[in-house]
């Protein structure tokens, strides 16, 4: 399962979309063998959001992040977090 959450000009909203995001996620976990994760906007503020979540809670939930960003060229350049085997 892939929870998405768009980008806000507000610090505010990008906190509540985080948590909020982070919050249905945890809602809808149907498994402890399923891997999950959240597509956030790649803003400096979701990555330290998604960096302050403590490495082993990120692991125990099989928890990874895409972070996306629009390409010069007009498509979107996505990035995971964290890569494939780290912490695993």
């Amino acid at each position: 399962m892939i929870g998405a959450k768009g980008k806000d000009s507000y610090q505010q909203m990008r906190l509540n979309y985080f948590l909020a995001a982070l919050g249905e996620l945890l809602q809808h976990m149907d498994g402890i063998d399923a891997r999950y994760a959240l597509a956030l906007p790649a803003h400096r503020q979701f990555v330290d959001l998604m960096l302050d979540l403590p490495a082993w809670v990120r692991a125990h939930l099989g928890l990874c992040f895409f972070l996306a960003r629009p390409a010069s060229d007009g498509s979107v350049e996505v990035g995971v977090f964290p890569p494939e085997g780290y912490g695993r």
